[in-house]
């Protein structure tokens, strides 16, 4: 046996946890510990060993439960509602955000509702870290783009003004006069931008939650894909299984038999992994 600490960046989320002992190096025993994190995105946590002694197998991770009130949703704008606000594919800081034909399975539709409190949201790119951003300030026609998602970057909140009917205005916490403005009518990668609030339902959103199918963490029943996500593209399953892996639209990309799935060759972005009847989404 021995003893391990957890860290989330330079802070200690548990000081002290017991590693069982099996008395035997190629025995493993499974053993439990729950963390909060308080906040969405890419997060490094690492084991510290404190007292050795034992072998690591592998360590698992799986949603409890989800925290801040946080949802994925779909935005579409009211006057042009067969289109929603697209952040392109993956996510860089300064890339443009814009009108697309709506496809709530688009996962560049879909976005992480995350509640800042006193009725301000940030929304956050699924997949990646990177959230919706109105620059600096504000003034008519300035850029809406994508940044690193940071909990007190004021031109990341946006506060939710009912409207009417479904429809909601959102208006720059740091320029309570400016709001997120779709622009006239609807086009393909029509650019959003600040705009002086008004009632324009130009500036009029819906945000439809989506419900997602799967985990983006592990299977049921014990199947488990790791890393989940994975920088190289390269996953390894708990033992060998027959599976199939897909993109977002359906497209068939892998359908073989092993323990590792290698789509290093693959665009960055969310994929469906089926065993069986079993799926997993899992994120490159």
């Amino acid at each position: 046996g021995g003893e391990i600490s957890l860290s989330l960046g330079n802070s200690i989320i548990a000081s002290s946890i017991a590693v069982p002992s099996t008395n035997s190096w190629n025995i493993y025993k499974p053993f439990t510990e729950t963390i909060s994190l308080s906040r969405t995105g890419r997060q490094v946590l690492r084991v510290n060993i404190l007292r050795g002694g034992f072998n690591l197998d592998k360590i698992v991770v799986k949603p409890l439960t989800v925290i801040n009130n946080t949802k994925v949703v779909q935005i579409r704008k009211r006057n042009a509602s067969t289109f929603a606000i697209d952040g392109n594919f993956n996510g860089a800081d300064g890339q443009n955000v814009y009108l697309w034909s709506s496809n709530s399975s688009n996962v560049n539709q879909q976005w992480i509702e995350i509640d800042r409190g006193n009725g301000y949201y940030s929304y956050q790119k699924v997949g990646t870290n990177h959230c919706i951003d109105g620059n600096n300030g504000g003034a008519n026609n300035q850029n809406v783009y994508l940044w690193t998602c940071d909990d007190s970057n004021q031109n990341q909140q946006w506060k939710k003004i009912d409207m009417g009917s479904g429809y909601f205005r959102l208006e720059k916490r740091n320029a309570p006069g400016f709001s997120l403005d779709g622009g006239s009518g609807g086009a393909n990668g029509q650019n959003l931008k600040l705009y002086t609030s008004s009632l324009n339902q130009g500036m009029q959103w819906s945000l439809t939650t989506i419900n997602l199918p799967v985990s983006n963490f592990r299977m049921e029943d014990e199947i488990v894909v790791y890393p989940n996500p994975s920088e190289s593209g390269i996953f390894n399953l708990d033992k060998e299984y027959s599976y199939k892996l897909v993109d977002l639209f359906g497209k068939e990309l892998v359908n073989g038999k092993g323990k590792i799935i290698d789509i290093s060759s693959s665009p960055k972005g969310i994929y469906i992994l089926y065993v069986g009847s079993k799926q997993i989404r899992i994120i490159r």
